[in-house]
């Protein structure tokens, strides 16, 4: 299928640079899900009921704007809506664009989409959509922070929005309506919790604080905090830290309760390399009752996927070196002590993981590296890069085989995007390449891995860095 470009609704298409870098006032806002098995996501946050702008002052002092509206901001960084800040204006990246013309968002598509967030590093985030029926391209105007995920529960589109790296760090889970995207509410973390996967269950909303060993529960109709949280400390090595990462759930077991599974990192406090046992912590939802289960290699990472009975997670070990494999373990109880390896890093001759989906298509899809291992030495630089690389595996054989080779760190997330009415006509995987010059999502027949001719999506404004479907 020949995949065309049309930029819906926006007026100005060679001077998206320049506009969208002021969408909303120039204002910043904020995985088969690209997640765990009946797990969801998380959205950049408002903040104001009356305007849904919410000030991200710790980031430098542009506002989070996720209600796409069309803000005129002046160089006090004073909007013309009902949210009035006093930054000092000293968000460059926030206010690249005020003197330019005004994000005007595209007309929400009904059917089958995939939604996409854009990241230029150093520039707001943005949301876009890609329309299956003819596969035109939507800029909702909405903008996050640069480091920032996306995941779709039942009908809610959440994006969870992390930024560790400025003045003043910040984490926060958005709600929108996965239909027409309209902001339902937004919930600030502790600064440091760096969300790394949502999940909901019951009404609730489990997300993982990476930063703070610990899982915070939200209620899903409104964002407010549950009393309670999991805290996960007690799984962790002295001195280190937790890093609870990818979740997963057996709403079945127990009856009426449900068992939660998170990943455990255990990573050195001093360097993040992996440290003592890695672990997935099985949690009685009802009794809090604990089960460590063992991972036989270090430092899972990502999500879990769920395919024939069994949960898998990928452990990727030590960056740039090929000690990491797939595991699997039955969700089901009795409970197991330990995870299976499939198959490992060095089986596929790659040193990283960077995210891979399981279908029912012949086994899993993978993104990695490959090459040479990036080490600093004592005042040196790195000695080599590593190259991206998109695999096929199967599972039950624990056999591999490379579909495509990239640039340098070229290939990110990769999602199962289904064959339905109005949307595609046979189910595909989708990867995002943002090999240099010729950034975009390259599409993959799902039964046979073989790339299809003329597919690459591009016409975005920035680099994809994450994208979920929406039915």
């Amino acid at each position: 299928m020949i995949r065309t470009q049309l930029a819906k609704g926006i007026l100005f298409p060679l001077l998206l640079v320049v506009a969208c870098a002021s969408c909303g006032d120039g204002d910043e806002t904020g995985d088969e899900d690209g997640g765990a098995a009946d797990s969801g996501g998380a959205a950049d946050s408002g903040g104001a009921a009356d305007s849904g702008e919410q000030d991200a002052a710790m980031d430098g002092g542009g506002d989070t704007d996720i209600d796409s509206d069309t803000d005129t901001d002046t160089d006090t960084d004073t909007d013309t809506d009902t949210d009035t800040d006093a930054d000092g204006d000293s968000d460059a990246s926030a206010d690249a664009g005020d003197a330019g013309p005004q994000c005007v968002p595209g007309t929400i598509p009904s059917g089958p989409r995939v939604a996409v967030l854009l990241v230029q590093w150093g520039m707001p985030g943005e949301l876009w959509l890609i329309d299956l029926s003819d596969m035109s391209l939507v800029d909702t105007c909405i903008r996050t922070s640069t480091d920032v995920d996306l995941f779709h529960i039942n009908s809610t589109l959440y994006i969870l929005e992390r930024d560790l790296w400025v003045a003043s760090p910040f984490s926060r889970v958005h709600a929108f309506d996965a239909d027409d995207l309209e902001h339902l509410w937004t919930t600030d973390l502790a600064p440091s919790a760096n969300p790394q996967e949502i999940l909901e269950h019951n009404g609730l909303l489990y997300v993982t604080q990476n930063g703070l060993d610990s899982i915070v529960i939200l209620d899903a109709a409104n964002g407010n905090t549950s009393a309670s949280s999991i805290d996960l400390s007690q799984h962790g090595i002295d001195g280190g830290i937790t890093g609870p990462d990818g979740l997963a759930l057996n709403p079945d077991e127990p009856v009426d309760a449900g068992t939660l599974f998170v990943a455990v990192q255990n990573l050195n406090g001093a360097d993040f390399t992996p440290s003592g046992q890695s672990r997935v912590v099985a949690v009685n939802l009802a009794t809090d009752d604990r089960k460590e289960i063992a991972l036989s290699t270090q430092n899972p990472y990502g999500s879990f996927h769920k395919i024939n009975g069994s949960l898998y997670v990928f452990c990727t070990g030590v960056f740039s070196e090929e000690d990491g494999a797939l595991e699997k373990f039955s969700p089901d109880y009795p409970l197991p002590d330990a995870s299976v390896s499939v198959i490992t890093e060095q089986d596929m001759n790659i040193t990283t993981i960077n995210d891979w989906t399981l279908t029912s298509h012949n086994g899993g899809f993978l993104t990695g590296d490959h090459g040479n291992p990036m080490t600093l030495p004592d005042g040196g630089t790195p000695t080599g890069p590593e190259w991206g690389r998109f695999m096929h595996m199967d599972v039950d054989a624990g056999t591999s085989s490379v579909i495509a080779d990239g640039g340098v760190w070229s290939f990110k997330r990769v999602i199962q995007v289904p064959a339905s009415d109005g949307g595609i006509d046979s189910d595909e995987i989708w990867m995002i390449d943002t090999t240099f010059g010729s950034e975009g999502i390259r599409v993959f027949d799902a039964e046979t891995a073989a790339e299809k001719p003329a597919s690459i999506i591009q016409g975005f404004n920035a680099p994809p860095a994450v994208f979920v479907y929406l039915p």
